[in-house]
């Protein structure tokens, strides 16, 4: 199956690892994104017979519920179609509505008219970037392609917990990719979730929690001491150099420039151990030689 691109771009997305993920999930019966984001993972990988998208981002699911949906996807559709390029529509953009296509058309044009697409923050970079046009042309293009891919996708907005909670089986693989924490980031007092604080401790109920999973993890991250007790417990662990965005742009100019050499950090993946039994059965020899 064709890759399904991404409607949107958000902090941590894995559309750039796709081709690195993808083909490490182990075989399974149901597919379980408990913190979806642009659910860059599931569009990237052919579909499985149970397939579940969460996200604690009330914003992010109610776009996923409005593509989905057969006619609220083309009342998106109009309602992005129609949309100028205008420092206006953006202002408006980050009032709160109570109408789903509304709500999600909003999302939608912070993220291809600013600098940022969080409420409340970042800018207007409509008339900076020469590139909005295109943005806008292909989100047009891919609302469709997305609507055809969710259509038997279940769409939560849940805590983690319960999500784990209700679809742990042995035949269900969870992709785990919640909000980053590094040491640098926990001393600055960045490890928060845009939906409430995601911080130390929340990621130590995570790894508490899935080290008695039942089901297959995959679970994506940066290398922390929190994390080492997945080693320990004979998680395996498969890293990857990746360059974080790879070109910037400044409000000032709008003009695209090149992030510092050393900007990189190291991505890791950890399989709990039913999930690496599983995935390396289906490696090549060539994947493995790289292990």
């Amino acid at each position: 199956m064709t890759s399904v691109p991404i409607l949107f771009q958000w902090q941590g997305g894995k559309s750039r690892l796709a081709d690195w993920i993808v083909p490490r999930l182990p075989p399974h019966r149901a597919y379980v994104e408990p913190f979806a984001g642009t659910a860059a993972i599931l569009l990237a990988k052919p579909p499985s017979p149970i397939e579940v998208l969460n996200d604690l981002n009330e914003d992010i699911v109610t776009v996923y519920r409005c593509v989905q949906d057969p006619r609220l996807w083309r009342r998106l559709y109009r309602r992005l179609r129609w949309t100028p390029i205008s420092r206006v529509e953006w202002e408006q953009a980050i009032e709160p509505t109570d109408d789903p296509v509304e709500r999600a058309a909003r999302f939608l044009i912070r993220h291809v008219q600013g600098f940022g697409g969080k409420p409340g923050g970042g800018a207007w970079g409509g008339g900076l970037a020469e590139d909005t046009p295109l943005k806008y042309q292909r989100l047009l293009q891919r609302l469709k392609v997305v609507h055809e891919r969710l259509q038997t996708v279940a769409l939560e907005c849940a805590s983690w917990e319960s999500i784990v909670d209700r679809y742990d089986r042995p035949d269900t693989v969870f992709y785990c990719d919640p909000p980053y924490l590094t040491a640098e980031e926990e001393q600055r007092g960045r490890g928060a979730y845009r939906v409430g604080a995601f911080t130390t401790d929340h990621h130590a109920a995570l790894i508490q929690r899935l080290l008695t999973i039942r089901g297959m993890v995959l679970l994506s991250g940066y290398a922390h001491p929190l994390y080492d007790q997945l080693d320990a417990a004979g998680w395996h662990r498969e890293t990857r150099q990746v360059s974080v965005g790879v070109l910037a742009r400044t409000s000032a100019s709008g003009r695209h420039h090149q992030l510092r050499a050393e900007d990189y950090r190291t991505e890791c993946l950890w399989w709990n151990p039913a999930a690496w039994r599983q995935a390396r059965r289906q490696l090549t020899w060539s994947d493995l030689e790289a292990f």
